[in-house]
Order: C-alpha cells, then structure tokens, then sequence
C-alpha cells in the first residue's frame, strides 16, 4: 500500500514538474512539490500517532498490571 502511495505521489510531480517548466502551470514551486513533501509529512503524521497510542496502550496495561 505504501508502494502505491509514494508512487503515485511521484508520477504527481513529475507530471506537475511537467506542466510548470511548460508554462502551463503558474503555481509556486512550493505546490508544485506538495506531492512529494505532503506524502512524507503524512506518513510521518500516522506513524507519530500511532507511536503515541502504543505508547499510552503500554503504559495504561503497566498501570493496571501493578495494582
């Protein structure tokens, strides 16, 4: 699934890329790359909050265990 993800964030900006250095697109370089940042930024998102809740799972079993 990740594959896909990245991937497709790829073939985004190479066809943005694209469009930009053509002419066709006036949009900043910044959103023109949004792609490639925003997949990044989004995995690394899920996977800090999914660190967070194993985290508090853990401590909140290690609570309950010790009473």
């Amino acid at each position: 699934m990740l594959r896909i993800l990245i991937l497709v964030a790829v073939a985004t900006s190479l066809a943005f890329i694209t469009l930009k250095l053509s002419g066709i697109f006036s949009w900043s370089w910044w959103w023109i790359t949004a792609p490639l940042w925003g997949t990044a930024a989004a995995i690394i998102f899920v996977t800090g909050v999914f660190s967070l809740i194993v985290i508090a799972a853990a401590a909140l079993s290690g609570k309950e265990g010790s009473k």
